[in-house]
């Protein structure tokens, strides 16, 4: 009987263990940043600096770069900065799944990455490079630059939203037109020197995108080959008039949805708890249960011992 009890407080340690570890791996985004390098081609370089905060002990992360709608992308690499000493990394394409390298695949609609990369409660920068070719219009009147900086099928809540935009060359006063969209109360667009258009957005809820959206002379990309024979600066004008009332609404409900989404996250959490618990309990019954029945085999067995 003692060996029986010693069994029993095995499995309820070792289920115990298993639950506790569980609960305990867990990561965040801390800080986001987007460089977006507009060339005179109207190509532009993009540079995505993800800076992941992990809690327990990670293998690597995904990534999934939205490319609906343009050119496949060129020039693509990955790159590891360590927040401690801050030496970056490159990484090799590869598959073979060691840590430092990475996998990339083409779905028409996104680039899937895996990076590899073992993480054990620390602080680590993802760096995402890549250009995207003609992803700037020139049309008659006016080039424009129209696109979600950050996407939308995150499903975490991304802390410290950073992008930065730069054209290859300074407009004149008031040729430099932006509107951020996403991104919730408390975002900001500003334009510095006539040529970098700065968004900030303290946080970005889950599922939540981020758009720049630029016009500037034609001028500006001079060797762009992506041409559209139209005229479109004043209906892009009146496009973000009309979008400009509905998104201050849009904010404020956001303001309120943020809440909801944080009791409703908070239940979800605890339903997700209780049917972990639910289904852990429901292993113990069944270990219980096995071990009665062996109690009960051991004790007929005994019982027909004695009466022989």
């Amino acid at each position: 009987m003692k060996r029986i009890r010693l069994i029993i407080l095995l499995l309820f340690g070792f289920l115990f263990t298993v639950q506790v570890q569980a609960q305990a791996r867990s990561y965040e985004i801390a800080n986001y940043n987007v460089l977006v390098e507009i060339q005179d081609d109207g190509s532009a370089f993009f540079t995505e600096s993800i800076t992941y905060d992990f809690e327990g002990d990670f293998n690597g992360v995904l990534y999934d770069l939205d490319i609906s709608g343009v050119q496949t992308p060129t020039d693509v690499a990955v790159l590891m900065q360590s927040t401690a000493d801050g030496e970056v990394i490159p990484f090799d394409l590869s598959d073979s799944g060691a840590s430092g390298t990475f996998t990339l695949v083409n779905t028409g609609d996104f680039l899937n990455f895996t990076v590899y990369n073992k993480m054990s409660n620390e602080k680590q920068t993802v760096i995402y490079r890549y250009r995207i070719p003609e992803i700037v219009t020139n049309y008659n009147d006016t080039a424009e630059f129209d696109r979600a900086v950050v996407g939308g099928g995150w499903k975490d809540v991304l802390n410290d939203v950073d992008v930065t935009v730069i054209l290859p060359t300074a407009t004149g006063d008031n040729e430099l037109r932006t509107w951020g969209h996403g991104g919730g109360a408390n975002s900001t667009v500003t334009i510095v020197d006539n040529q970098r258009v700065l968004l900030h957005v303290p946080q970005n809820p889950a599922n939540q995108l981020v758009e720049a959206h630029i016009i500037f002379p034609i001028s500006i990309t001079p060797n762009n080959f992506n041409v559209v024979n139209e005229d479109k600066y004043e209906s892009i004008l009146a496009q973000e008039a009309a979008l400009a009332e509905p998104e201050r609404e849009i904010i404020v409900i956001n303001e309120d949805k943020h809440e909801d989404e944080e009791i409703l996250a908070q239940v979800t959490a605890l339903a997700e708890q209780g049917q972990k618990n639910k289904e852990l309990l429901w292993i113990v019954v069944g270990v219980l249960g096995l071990i009665a029945s062996i109690l009960v085999a051991i004790w007929i067995y005994r019982l027909r011992k004695r009466d022989e």
